[in-house]
């Protein structure tokens, strides 16, 4: 029978992403839910990262702090896009207005909306023998390329 962790696109049910956090000691909380919300609007730099999910478009990505800077990792552009801390809750509202169910990362063991954690600093090759081949950790240099050659093709 068809599965009900995800579809013939590859986009995982909220389930899998749970029970995926939640083995690794994370949770996600949406951002609107009565125990995070404040928190969230107050001063949403101080989450460590976003969980996205559009059910119209099939799509997720995540929003996360890598060595003190955001980042947008939606996969669906041509490269990671670098956010600045002062537009971190416009990017937010932009986001939830285009029909995104935005959720944060907390940690799974606090009570309520969980505790701000964390999350472990990428690790370039730690894992390379097990990833796909759109799953990899891009240096800025990298990342700029990406960005010039998707420029070029406009």
């Amino acid at each position: 029978g068809e599965s009900t962790n995800v579809d013939a696109t590859g986009n995982f049910s909220l389930g899998t992403i749970e029970e995926a956090l939640k083995a690794r000691g994370y949770r996600c909380v949406n951002a609107q839910h009565p125990d995070v919300a404040e928190a969230v609007r107050r001063d949403p730099s101080s989450e460590v990262g976003y969980i996205c999910n559009s059910h119209a478009r099939e799509h997720w990505f995540t929003i996360r702090r890598v060595k003190g800077r955001w980042w947008d990792l939606d996969s669906k552009k041509a490269a990671p896009q670098g956010i600045s801390d002062a537009y971190l809750a416009e990017f937010l509202e932009r986001t939830r207005s285009q029909g995104f169910t935005i959720f944060v990362v907390r940690d799974a063991k606090s009570a309520g909306g969980g505790g701000a954690v964390e999350l472990p600093e990428p690790l370039p090759g730690a894992y390379a023998a097990r990833l796909y081949g759109n799953q990899h950790y891009l240096s800025a240099a990298q990342i700029e390329a990406l960005k010039k050659a998707a420029a070029e093709k406009e």
